[in-house]
């Protein structure tokens, strides 16, 4: 998303892929024993069928 997205900062970033997981169409999914911690998102069902936030 990152690359899809130029000029987004690492901040906003987080900060719109927690409120989409709170909103229930991302999962958030945390490694933590891979230095350093990683997370990695994902759609969730219910938000496929919506229009792309994002292109890649």
């Amino acid at each position: 998303m990152n690359r899809a997205m130029p000029g987004i900062t690492p901040r906003m970033l987080t900060r719109q892929l927690r409120d989409l997981e709170e909103d229930g169409l991302v999962r958030r999914t945390v490694y933590q024993d891979i230095p350093p911690t990683t997370a990695e998102s994902s759609a969730v069902t219910r938000a496929l069928g919506r229009e792309p936030m994002a292109r890649a």
